[in-house]
């Protein structure tokens, strides 16, 4: 009897384990033992990409401490024989223009403002092309303000639309951020070079140390001031069939750009840019960086020397793919910072949490505290600020 238990429970186990192996090999589930082996090649390959991506990621490292390296050797070279504030008269006019329209970047611009007129040495002029909502705010910010030796004229920017619109642009900034391609043409002759800025920018210096690079691109023939472009956007490297604007290696950053005025009308650039524009467009559909990519076009297509190379810190840019931190070794070395990142603030960018704080400060500031006057060049008090609008006429600050 328990000899014939055995034999039953011997031939239960063979039977069991003669249905496991026609089920793994013959049976209809076969695919079981396949998927097995797929597993384990899809595992082999994964191990094989995996590594790949760790040589590649090496590769990139490399090659973003080369490119690093030679932005701090471009900067190290930018920074021998430097202007110096003393080139410049006591009582010059520093002139500087911003497109402000729309209230959330004539909020964004008040800490700007606040940071320019903090380290300032000399009498300013701002000229601010601005729809009728931020024109009034602007002028009621300065007339509060009530600042010593600062001048402000407002352009309404609507009557200059349709010199660019024609345009077509992708970019957040719209039909504004082509503004700055016809400064030469609006502004009035008598203003001969001005300092054309972004409105998210911080500044870390006197702006006056930048107005002295006029002097050496007047020696030189230039007639643009700009900061080469951190990013490897101009390379078309971003991303898969990314095609970007021709530009002149890595292009240059329009955020922060000296224009002489006058060379540019002598020589034209109304009918230049607007040439190069057409010719470019029917290849691209439109611009994606506004001004930016119109300028690069001029500098590659129709003379790559038009230009003056500044020194890098004068243009931190802190977008989503900068390379910036070649510029500077300490915050000494700061002389403006560009939020240029579409996420401002919040920008993933290695010292983003300390450039913040400088920006927070003068979001801050109390501008009532700007008043100061200026001891080599003091103002007389019937010239405090005046806001003049579209005729520009300047009857006070000189």
């Amino acid at each position: 009897m328990i000899g014939n238990k055995k034999l039953l429970v011997i031939s239960l186990v063979g039977t069991i384990v003669i249905f496991l192996l026609s089920l793994l090999l013959e049976g209809p589930d076969v695919s079981i033992f396949k998927e097995c082996q797929v597993l384990q090649q899809e595992h082999r390959s994964l191990v094989r990409r995996n590594r790949k991506l760790h040589e590649d990621i090496q590769s990139l490292e490399a090659k973003v401490t080369e490119i690093r390296e030679q932005m701090t050797v471009k900067r190290d070279l930018q920074y021998e024989d430097l202007p110096s504030v003393n080139q410049v008269e006591s009582c010059e006019v520093i002139h500087v223009v911003m497109v402000v329209a729309g209230f959330g970047t004539c909020r964004d611009v008040y800490p700007m403002i606040k940071s320019i007129l903090f380290y300032r040495t000399h009498p300013l002029h701002f000229y601010f092309l601005s729809d009728k909502n931020a024109a009034v705010i602007l002028r009621n910010l300065f007339h509060t303000w009530d600042l010593p030796r600062v001048d402000v004229s407002i352009l309404e920017i609507e009557m200059y639309k349709p010199l660019v619109e024609w345009v077509p642009n992708i970019h957040y900034s719209g039909v504004f951020g082509l503004m700055k391609l016809v400064l030469p043409e609006i502004l009035p002759l008598d203003v001969e070079q001005v300092i054309v800025l972004d409105t998210d920018l911080t500044f870390a210096a006197d702006i006056t140390e930048l107005w002295t690079f006029f002097s050496e691109m007047k020696e030189k023939g230039k007639i643009l001031g700009i900061i080469e472009n951190q990013s490897d956007w101009y390379l078309g490297r971003l991303w898969t069939n990314h095609k970007p604007w021709p530009a002149v290696g890595r292009g240059f950053n329009t955020g922060v750009m000296l224009q002489d005025l006058k060379e540019m009308r002598n020589m034209k650039w109304n009918e230049i840019w607007k040439k190069v524009a057409q010719e470019t467009l029917p290849e691209f559909g439109s611009t994606s960086l506004a001004d930016q990519d119109v300028v690069n076009a001029v500098l590659k297509k129709y003379d790559p020397e038009l230009h003056l190379l500044l020194p890098c810190v004068w243009n931190i840019q802190l977008g989503d793919h900068s390379l910036s931190e070649g510029c500077y070794e300490d915050s000494a070395d700061l002389k403006v910072l560009h939020w240029n990142s579409p996420l401002k603030l919040q920008v993933l960018h290695k010292h983003a949490h300390i450039f913040k704080n400088q920006y927070l400060t003068f979001q801050e500031y109390n501008g009532e505290l700007l008043r100061k006057d200026l001891v080599k060049c003091p103002s007389c008090p019937e010239c405090r600020n005046k806001a003049h609008d579209e005729t520009l006429v300047d009857d006070c600050i000189l």
